[in-house]
């Protein structure tokens, strides 16, 4: 069990932790009138926070919701500025502890990783190895239970005002049977990463070095097809039994490498990867949404180069040189 400070807490509530976290939580969202007016009185509305954080007054505010459609449907919800502060402020304490615990090839919501270097990951395992067993977690999420999530992280936060406020927080948002995390918050993520570690260490210790994880996206490689098999039935016994959790039964694929690995929108070959189709069809689209509403000016020209410019780090992953010099070129 690792050893972390008891004045961790303390750290969190710092004036400089909380600045800091403030100026995280301001970016990109400058222009919405409630962060402008938190920023307007930022020394003040800063140590009100501190205030009540230290006095165990502060109380989350409700979730803002609204729904999105691509790539599925889902709720995200939209915590108050004041409260993605503290998360931050949070996360900027516990990240360099649970760095030590992460395996390394945990890819989601972390630093130096990402969905990038999940791929190219993904794609050199395939190099080495014959056959992939890829798995995701059935409405993840929704089905993260809180008592577990709270067990989870006791073995790693020691001081006991950090964990009271983790535990409120998780608290903010339930489904049913006290489980569920609300997409769309750093905490959620960082969370949904540390619930899963359970399952990372678990597969190392079926002696598998070649898996690689994004959120509750699971790929495993191996030579031996039989081996893949039966670390499937007793990992989907470990994850119903020790984390209450579900294999989406569609996710399931036992397969080939050289036919191609379909993971985080791409399909990974051993020496090449490609697009999906999908997402194809979905990038051409947005492309065309984007200029429509410049060319009507309901976006800038600004906009319009960074939403160019985020399709194009997207699709650069893969091979797709002529694909972009037909769009652009």
């Amino acid at each position: 069990m690792m050893q972390t400070t008891k004045t961790m807490f303390d750290e969190m509530v710092s004036w400089r932790n909380l600045y800091k976290a403030y100026k995280k939580a301001l970016r990109g969202k400058k222009h919405k009138e409630m962060n402008q007016k938190f920023m307007f009185y930022c020394e003040s509305a800063l140590a009100g926070l501190k205030i009540e954080l230290v006095n165990n007054t502060y109380k989350t505010s409700p979730y803002k919701y609204f729904q999105i459609y691509i790539p599925k449907e889902r709720t995200i919800s939209v915590a108050a500025f004041r409260d993605r502060i503290v998360h931050h402020a949070l996360i900027n304490v516990i990240e360099p502890i649970y760095e030590r615990v992460f395996i390394d090839d945990s890819y989601a919501t972390r630093k130096k990783k990402g969905m990038h270097k999940a791929v190219y990951r993904a794609q050199q395992y395939a190099q080495f190895n014959k056959y992939y067993l890829k798995l995701d977690i059935k409405k993840y999420f929704d089905s993260i239970n809180h008592d577990v999530l709270n067990e989870l992280l006791a073995d790693n936060i020691h001081d006991k005002r950090m964990y009271q406020l983790i535990k409120q927080i998780i608290a903010t948002h339930t489904t049913e049977n006290s489980c569920g995390l609300p997409i769309g918050n750093l905490s959620s993520q960082f969370f949904g990463n540390v619930y899963l570690d359970k399952a990372d260490h678990f597969i190392k210790e079926k002696g598998f070095n070649h898996h690689v994880r994004y959120m509750d996206d699971i790929v495993v490689f191996s030579d031996s097809s039989d081996k893949l098999k039966m670390l499937f039935k007793e990992l989907e016994e470990f994850l119903l039994t020790s984390l209450k959790l579900r294999i989406k039964e569609k996710s399931v694929q036992l397969n080939y490498c050289n036919r191609g690995l379909p993971f985080l929108g791409f399909r990974i070959f051993p020496d090449y990867i490609r697009l999906q189709n999908v997402n194809i069809k979905r990038m051409k689209k947005k492309i065309k949404e984007k200029e429509y509403l410049y060319k009507i000016g309901r976006i800038t020209e600004n906009a319009m180069a960074n939403s160019v410019n985020s399709t194009l780090a997207f699709i650069k992953t893969a091979n797709t040189f002529k694909l972009r010099e037909r769009i652009w070129g």
